[in-house]
């Protein structure tokens, strides 16, 4: 046996301390400090990244339009049930980290289309839309009052439907005699949907009121149509169809104000600076590789507390469900002792 008090040059093992007692360590045989190498980190386009984050978020938007999109061909759903249940979607991950949910995005979507058919009163049950879409029924509905909490339970959505029929309508009192007809006028409606979906699906909803954002649409769709020459500007319309006004906000003195309505000027100004953060084709739902790869990552980089196939999760849970046993167990012993007492009461 070696004495641990001797050291030995001739051993691999042995060490050389520094006299003075600093937390320097040599090792006396280089060939042996040769055999131990270091892990090599990881490459950083493993990690999870903002930019992965928006690639899930805007590609599961785009298939919440094509949910609903779907949906109504069956239940005859409108166009600002769609919108809406983007919108759910999109809040719903401005608060909560795609690596903390504790179930897939694809299931969040097919939640936010279920509260969207409810909150517009066009109620689709979760068995008829996972009949649809081959989803399970009870994860929709397990995951409903999750998506509410992410929600804030704030299920108020203004879309740009209602205020897009309202600006259509004033563009055609606008033009007068010189109206197209009835063909021409549901073709620039699609075509500003069209372009107000396109909106809808960036970051525009956050920054911009809806009668902003449908007013922009409707100038591209008539920009280089038929109707090009009879739009002067979006000042004329704005001035014939009832002004924008822009939405509540709060003063240094802590008074709310709703604001005037918006001159033809600053409706001109809003739309170029809208025009320019969000030009056409913005929207454009990213690539399904470039989802499935940013979702790889997520997959490796979510947190195993929330991620239903670890070890750590089902301990969680059952530690959970031992602590729900245990304060109900603690409930009824009182209620017993009570109940005890009271009886020795009486019988004195």
């Amino acid at each position: 046996d070696r004495d641990p008090d001797r050291v030995s040059p001739d051993d691999p093992a042995s060490v050389m301390v520094n006299p003075v007692g600093s937390a320097s360590v040599q090792v006396a045989a280089p060939h042996a400090a040769a055999n131990l190498q270091r892990p090599s980190p990881p490459s950083s386009s493993s990690f999870f990244t903002a930019e992965d984050a928006l690639t899930i978020t805007s590609y599961y938007a785009h298939k919440t339009v094509l949910v609903c999109q779907e949906l109504q061909k069956a239940f005859y759903l409108p166009d600002h049930v769609a919108f809406t249940a983007a919108a759910y979607f999109r809040r719903f991950f401005l608060k909560n980290s795609l690596l903390e949910i504790p179930c897939q995005p694809k299931a969040i979507m097919f939640t936010c289309v279920y509260l969207a058919c409810k909150a517009e009163e066009r109620y689709v049950g979760a068995e008829e839309l996972a009949k649809i879409n081959g989803e399970d029924p009870k994860e929709i509905l397990s995951l409903e009052l999750h998506v509410l909490n992410g929600l804030d339970f704030d299920l108020v959505v203004h879309g740009p439907v209602w205020p897009l029929r309202g600006w259509t309508e004033a563009l055609w009192r606008c033009l007068g005699a010189n109206a197209p007809d009835e063909a021409t006028q549901k073709k620039v409606y699609a075509n500003a949907l069209k372009e107000a979906l396109d909106l809808w699906l960036t970051d525009a909803m956050f920054v911009s009121p809806p009668s902003v954002i449908t007013l922009l649409a409707l100038r591209r769709a008539c920009e280089g149509g038929a109707l090009a020459g009879n739009v002067a500007s979006d000042a004329h319309l704005s001035s014939h169809g009832g002004l924008v006004t822009p939405p509540p906000t709060t003063t240094t003195s802590g008074k709310s104000d709703d604001g005037a309505p918006m001159s033809p000027a600053a409706v001109r100004s809003a739309l170029d600076a809208l025009h320019k953060s969000f030009p056409p084709g913005s929207g454009e739902s990213p690539r399904t590789a470039d989802a499935s790869a940013a979702d790889l990552k997520r997959r490796k980089c979510r947190n195993p507390a929330n991620d239903p196939s670890t070890e750590l999760y089902a301990h969680l849970r059952r530690q959970e469900d031992e602590e729900r046993a245990e304060k109900k167990r603690a409930k009824l012993e009182k209620k017993r002792a009570k109940q005890e007492e009271d009886y020795a009461v009486l019988n004195l």
